[in-house]
């Protein structure tokens, strides 16, 4: 689903609960609907290159995450359910206004990009 005019995700993309991977990149998102958070076998998020202003909280669902690219979109805080991304490893934010990034981030085992 990268290099669309997507708007909208669907209010149940949620219920693709055994989707590992998945590339939403360069699209028009301005929100990624709650559900989200249900994806709990999801490894690789990518919503680079969107105009999301901002992430659920459910987002910290995605307790097997361990890639997650959010680099180009206008993104001026991280939810602090981001803490719950234990396996998280990677995250790309670059070309974002944000004000911080949460302390749950600066660890060595996050390469923050």
């Amino acid at each position: 689903m990268r290099d669309n005019q997507l708007k909208h995700l669907p209010e149940n993309f949620g219920i693709l609960k055994n989707l590992e991977e998945s590339t939403i990149r360069n699209n028009r998102l301005k929100t990624v609907p709650a559900s989200i958070g249900n994806l709990k076998n999801l490894t690789y998020l990518d919503l680079a290159y969107n105009r999301l202003e901002q992430l659920p909280t459910e987002i910290g669902g995605l307790e097997s995450l361990r890639s997650f690219g959010l680099d180009g979109n206008k993104l001026k805080e991280l939810p602090s359910s981001i803490a719950n991304l234990k396996s998280l490893r990677k995250i790309q934010l670059r070309g974002n206004p944000l004000e911080s990034i949460p302390d749950a981030l600066i660890k060595d085992t996050i390469s923050i990009v």
